[in-house]
């Protein structure tokens, strides 16, 4: 009986041996690369989409030619069918461009046989697309409209203000550059009145009554203010309380 047992125990333990020797499964990766769009103009951008597709995919790492560069992903957990990643690429030439994702690492999910699992090899497998780029549209010239000269307003003249001649610059004429017009009779004055009146008495001794009184002039206490008429003019004289009339005389020759 113990015979048996160490002969099981053996036999557990050298397949055990070779189960950990064994090499890691290998499967072949399926590879795919998609463009955002396959006809550009230099200038834009293209988006390249990679996608490897293995078993229990768990990681991958693909390179992109044309200078593109390289995508690469994960995943946490067994189970998954494809890993897909993406990179964008802006051509500087025209031209038609082939663009090839190669698949240089990807690891799948094995399992170990005790419930866990181990990475297994699934490079390989590649992939491509063609880009035409195109040359930039070069832009047709605009006519540039001539601009509309804007209306000048025509300013409104200001008067002038005409100085005034000062009168001492007006020139006076001399006296001797006056013509001297003709001589126009002068209307003969009217006769004035005689201020007195000339009288001759019985001695031919002349006297001058006056015609007026002095302002403020009044006669003496006891005569009594009155005029006569001689030679057609009126006189003033003084009558006495008797009634008898004196003339004014201011002067005798």
């Amino acid at each position: 009986m113990k015979r048996s047992f160490l002969r099981i125990a053996a036999y557990l333990l050298i397949l055990c041996i070779a189960w950990s020797i064994l090499p890691l499964t290998v499967h072949a990766a399926g590879v795919s690369i998609s463009a955002s769009a396959t006809t550009i103009t230099v200038g834009q951008s293209v988006t390249f989409t990679v996608t490897v597709s293995a078993p229990n995919l768990g990681a991958m790492t693909c390179s992109i030619s044309g200078g593109v560069g390289v995508v690469s992903t994960s995943t946490g957990a067994p189970g998954a069918s494809s890993l897909s990643a993406s990179r964008s690429f802006t051509p500087t030439e025209a031209g038609t461009y082939t663009f090839t994702a190669t698949c240089t690492d990807a690891l799948t999910w094995v399992d170990d046989g005790n419930g866990g699992y181990t990475y297994g090899d699934a490079t390989g497998g590649s992939s491509s697309v063609t880009v035409t780029v195109k040359p930039a549209a070069t832009p047709s010239p605009t006519a540039t409209p001539t601009p509309t000269p804007a209306a000048t307003a025509t300013p409104t003249p200001t008067p002038t203000k005409t100085p005034t001649p000062s009168p001492s610059n007006t020139a006076t004429p001399s006296p001797s550059a006056t013509p001297t017009a003709s001589a126009t009779p002068s209307p003969s004055p009217s006769p004035t009145p005689t201020p007195f009146v000339e009288l001759t008495d019985d001695t031919g001794t002349k006297q001058f009554v006056q015609l007026t009184l002095p302002a403020g002039f009044s006669f003496p206490q006891g005569l009594e203010r009155t005029t006569i008429t001689l030679q057609g003019q009126s006189i003033p004289a003084a009558k006495t309380a008797d009634g008898a009339v004196l003339m004014v005389c201011i002067a005798a020759q």
